[in-house]
């Protein structure tokens, strides 16, 4: 194993550190391999990081000032903590057959050179790859993440389904409520190579990663690229790479809850029913604290109750407007809290597709025009 030297700016190289060390720094993985190492390669300009969790793997692909070709392998943790509290300007990397040299300013740190890696590196996934400007991506995962069941082995991921009008979705639940988005992605004749599928599960920690990695690489300017191949997925933005497995298992038939009709609907501004519902819900008992939903087309209004043995009640009303005859309905406040956050502000419409008070509440945007839905489960009394 040769020697590098280089030199980058603090900031920059800090990011892209920080980015690999969360990757192998992963809970469980030090006590199967040992401490957490990072390799680093050097061709050139052509620096490259690599990181490996117990499930996944990380690359990032920079250039820097190049001094001499080679790579090391140092302790992941270590330099990602050192290289960001150093003073700004150029850090040298410099490496000797036992030691690298981490330089910035006054500071000099001496690190021991690993001579074994001891990760099980999983090369990024190669194939055709959906094409996603990285902060839409990031925007749809953040809106229907929070649908996830982290202790559910399946409802822990988030379905990315590839549709016919050169479109990719995205949907999660937790069997209560139910986050789809859909966004423009370019067109692939086999996206998901290899999997004998138009849709994937993919494991919310790994899209959690993806969203870090966007904002490291500046992702309002960059392209982020998805590819799938052999049960194996990676995320790529702006040189950063994230790899990791898709999640087993059969993803519910989500389209069998999502209603072909309403029967009736209410209109309402999304930030005055957010307010509304955040107030009364103060008052609500239980763990799912519940609130009252009651629209009325004659005051043209939704009124919102709550109540508790121990809080007393509460009840406050909103402007809308209101088409057929809905059903009283009571719902978990966290969850219509969060449905409605994971919208823009605007009108947003509630539809029920019959007037009974425990089918499902669908929420969407009162122009549908951005492809995206939240369903919540009523509580039955």
């Amino acid at each position: 194993m040769s020697g590098l030297a280089f030199k980058c700016d603090r900031e920059t190289l800090s990011k892209a550190l920080s980015f690999a060390d969360r990757i192998s720094g992963k809970p469980g993985f030090a006590a199967r391999i040992g401490p957490p190492r990072m390799r680093l390669s050097l061709a050139g300009d052509d620096l490259t990081i690599r990181s490996a969790g117990h499930d996944k793997s990380a690359e990032v692909q920079m250039t820097v000032a190049g001094l001499g070709d080679g790579e090391v392998i140092v302790s992941s943790s270590l330099i990602a903590s050192i290289v960001p509290k150093l003073d700004d300007g150029d850090v040298e990397v410099i490496s000797s057959n036992d030691e690298v040299k981490v330089v910035c300013g006054s500071a000099k740190f001496a690190l021991p050179n690993a001579t074994e890696w001891g990760a099980s590196w999983a090369p990024p996934a190669d194939g055709d790859s959906a094409t996603v400007e990285a902060s839409v991506l990031s925007d749809a995962i953040n809106r229907v993440i929070r649908a996830t069941d982290k202790e559910n082995p399946v409802l822990k991921g988030v379905l990315v389904e590839e549709l016919d009008d050169g479109k990719v979705r995205l949907v999660a639940t937790d069997t209560f409520r139910l986050a789809m988005r859909d966004v423009s992605a370019g067109e692939s004749d086999d996206l998901f190579v290899g999997t004998d599928a138009h849709s994937v599960l993919l494991p919310g920690d790994l899209l959690d990663d993806f969203m870090r990695s966007a904002k490291e690489a500046g992702g309002d300017e960059c392209e982020a690229h998805l590819t799938v191949e052999d049960q194996i997925a990676t995320f790529e933005v702006g040189g950063f790479k994230v790899t990791g497995p898709l999640l087993e298992g059969s993803f519910p038939n989500y389209r069998a809850v999502i209603p072909d009709s309403a029967a009736s609907t209410v209109r309402v501004d999304r930030d005055a029913l957010e307010r509304v519902v955040q107030r009364v819900c103060l008052v609500a008992d239980g763990e799912k604290r519940k609130v009252e939903l009651a629209a009325s087309a004659k005051e043209g209004s939704l009124s919102v109750g709550a109540s508790s043995p121990d809080f007393g009640e509460a009840e406050d009303k909103v402007e809308c407007a209101v088409g057929g005859q809905p059903p009283t309905v009571l719902l978990p406040s966290e969850h219509l809290l969060q449905g409605l956050s994971s919208f823009d502000a605007g009108e947003v419409e509630l539809s029920f597709k019959d007037d009974d008070p425990s089918s499902v509440v669908v929420i969407r945007h009162a122009d549908d025009s951005d492809n995206q839905a939240y369903l919540v489960m009523p509580i039955v009394p």
